[in-house]
């Protein structure tokens, strides 16, 4: 008797679990797919905080009308591809007047799915690929005698259409495919159907790289297309799913368009923008100082850099030194935070941050057994939402779920935002001089010097040689050193062993780190490999990004493995394309404005190279070919140059437009505007 008491009470036990599953089953799925239902026709929210609410002077932009590249015909519906992303909307005209009134279904899309139609939220599957891709699909009614109509979006916060030079109505999202339905009075061909751009005025033939590499090649100009199609909101932006300007992004966004554009309205409007407003990254405030400078270096704009200034000297973070003379981001005060209009200044190192190579930190705070329940709960509410086909909702519980765990910090002082630190004290000394402040730029080089001393016995380890990441750990990441090797804090006696440290870690860091992962290793004349790093194919790399992705402009992230949520237009992946016409081809300002220029070229395992770099108020054009162990420059520049011979040449067969020069000339000579003939062979023979 008892027991068929006991097997009741368990049935009836389990029966009211299932109910509750089965309840909490339903809850998450509804759930879901009220998120896919609100998310189903447009990649981004309207609504969503993802926007910028600051006003802002932005540069002014320009629209280009481009027809499609080609069209196909299927299901009752017509797909237009086009040759690039650009952000825009759309425009038909119709062969004809509309001779009754058209009810249309559209979508835009910046991806093609398997089908070879724009790719749509639809299209998730449990591999959750697509999650940042951004398009928009709608149904218009268009009236009779209608001959051209131009898709009006939905408007988020920038561009400000008052700075498009055209009558601009709505928003703007990137595309490069679309698909119209519901047009049965004819046929559509390339001529009928166009991408409408917007962005900053941009020559097309201002700037050009080719070389032997196919991949290369491909990658620099996959990297000038991003530049071009990123400036569609007037100022230096992250991408268009935060929409938001970040330092970081706008540093490398900023040398990229040096790169390729010597129109600098963009630059000029972000760095008026980082005059008075400012993001939580402790090294990301620093990078303002980078961005005044570099602008300062190729336009020369002292009235800019002058405004500017004191906002500069805030940047510099003085607040948190420590007694030692170090950054250090616990001391980091209510004040602070106030001055800079955040609601909190923290360490990053690198983005995202399963990209830090371990970097260390502290744990501030144990994950409670609450904290693990909910992390429990959303796994779950994933796997449920991957079941009932809400793949969008499952991603969603997959990055909340990443969110909760130990709360850890960035250990500090480390070495990567004292590096800045250092950085940013040596260029704000040297734009303090410019504007005629001498004794502030006394200060700043004597605080970098004694940084820098620091820097040595803190941060250098006395065993390895290499760089640790923070006071009292022993642990020395590829970003502590790669930084510190970009900006010249390894000693002499320790760079083999760095370098050598660096390079055993290959693409370690994140999309953004590859900047000064590659600037560092090029200085250091290890040029074949910075070559073959800009030119792989494997999965951390711009090809991967091309093929593999698919995407026509730089990304976010490497890979969706990285960064679930990475989106597909984020110009801090361009940094190819300004290694390459800086260091590549060597073009950089010598002088404020490019009065004049200095050319130091790093060909590496290159045999060929043809460029075209723009420079205010000018050009440099550079051809290099290697026969043998003779090499052939071939410069013609608007502004006085100083040329540096490449690491492997033999000074003592140098020749410029036929005549011998001194082989004590050091490597550098001084070349007037004009052409010149460079001749040289390598050392030790062929290459």
């Amino acid at each position: 008797m008892m027991k068929r008491i006991i097997a009741i009470i368990t049935g009836i036990m389990l029966l009211a679990v299932m109910a509750l599953l089965t309840a909490a089953n339903i809850k998450i799925v509804n759930e879901a797919k009220e998120i896919e239902e609100k998310n189903r026709v447009a990649s981004y929210s309207y609504d969503s905080h993802n926007t910028i609410s600051w006003e802002i002077n932005s540069a002014p932009l320009v629209t280009e009308r481009l027809n499609a590249e080609s069209i196909d015909f299927i299901h009752d519906t017509w797909i237009v591809y086009f040759e690039n992303t650009y952000f825009g909307t759309l425009e038909i005209d119709f062969p004809e007047e509309l001779k009754s009134d058209a009810k249309l279904s559209i979508t835009l899309s910046e991806a093609v799915n398997d089908n070879g139609k724009p790719w749509t939220r639809a299209d998730m599957d449990t591999s959750l690929y697509g999650f940042g891709i951004a398009f928009y699909t709608t149904e218009v009614e268009i009236p009779k005698g209608t001959k051209t109509y131009r898709l009006v979006l939905p408007e988020r916060p920038l561009p400000h259409t008052e700075s498009i030079q055209d009558d601009w109505e709505g928003g703007v999202i990137p595309f490069c495919c679309g698909s119209i339905s519901g047009y049965n009075e004819g046929q559509f061909s390339e001529n009928n159907i166009y991408q409408i751009a917007v962005h900053k005025e941009f020559d097309d033939n201002a700037s050009k790289f080719i070389s032997d590499n196919e991949v290369l090649n491909e990658v620099y100009e996959f990297c000038k297309d991003t530049i071009k199609a990123t400036t569609y909101a007037g100022i230096y932006i992250d991408g268009y799913r935060e929409l938001k300007p970040y330092e970081a992004d706008a540093y490398i966004n900023e040398l990229g368009d040096f790169s390729v554009s010597n129109n600098y309205d963009l630059a000029k409007a972000t760095l008026e923008f980082f005059s008075s407003h400012h993001t939580w990254p402790t090294e990301w405030i620093l990078q303002t100082v980078s961005l005044a400078y570099e602008y300062y270096m190729y336009t020369g704009d002292i009235k800019t850099v002058k405004a500017v200034y004191p906002e500069l000297k805030k940047c510099l973070l003085s607040d948190i030194l420590n007694d030692d003379g170090l950054l250090d981001s616990s001391l980091v005060n209510e004040n602070m935070l106030e001055s800079f209009g955040v609601s909190g200044i923290n360490d990053i190192i690198d983005w995202p941050g399963n990209e830090r190579d371990n970097f260390s930190t502290i744990v501030v705070q144990k994950a409670s057994f609450k904290d693990k329940i909910k992390s429990a709960k959303y796994r779950y509410m994933a796997f449920a939402a991957d079941i009932a086909g809400c793949h969008y909702a499952s991603c969603i519980y997959r990055i909340t779920e990443g969110t909760i765990g130990d709360i850890k910090m960035i250990a500090s002082p480390n070495a990567v935002v004292n590096g800045f630190y250092y950085k940013s004290l040596c260029e704000l000394g040297f734009l303090a001089d410019a504007i005629g402040e001498a004794e502030d730029a006394e200060n700043y080089r004597t605080m970098a010097e004694n940084v820098k001393a620091l820097y040595q016995k803190m941060f250098v380890s006395e065993k390895t040689g290499l760089v640790v990441d923070s006071i009292g750990s022993s642990h020395s990441s590829l970003h502590s050193n790669m930084f510190a090797l970009d900006f010249g804090l390894v000693s002499s006696k320790n760079k083999e062993r760095v370098v050598d440290y660096i390079k055993s870690k290959g693409m370690g860091c994140s999309v953004y780190g590859s900047q000064f992962l590659l600037e560092g290793l090029i200085k250091e004349n290890q040029d074949d490999y910075v070559v073959d790093l800009l030119a792989s194919k494997e999965k951390k790399s711009w090809y991967n990004m091309i093929y593999h992705t698919g995407s026509k402009l730089a990304t976010e992230a490497w890979d969706e493995s990285i960064k679930l949520n990475m989106d597909w237009n984020h110009a801090w992946g361009t940094a190819p394309v300004n290694i390459i016409t800086r260091y590549i081809v060597g073009v950089k300002p010598y002088t404020p404005g490019c009065g004049t220029v200095v050319i130091e070229p790093h060909f590496g395992n290159l045999t060929s190279v043809e460029a075209i770099v723009p420079i205010n108020d000018g050009e440099v054009r550079l051809s290099y070919s290697l026969n043998g162990s003779e090499n052939t420059v071939m410069l013609e520049t608007t502004a006085k140059a100083m040329f540096i011979m490449p690491a492997d040449a033999d000074l003592k067969t140098l020749a410029i437009d036929g005549i011998n020069i001194d082989p004590d000339c050091g490597g550098q000579v001084w070349l007037e505007q004009g052409l010149h003939e460079i001749f040289y062979y390598c050392e030790g023979g062929s290459r």
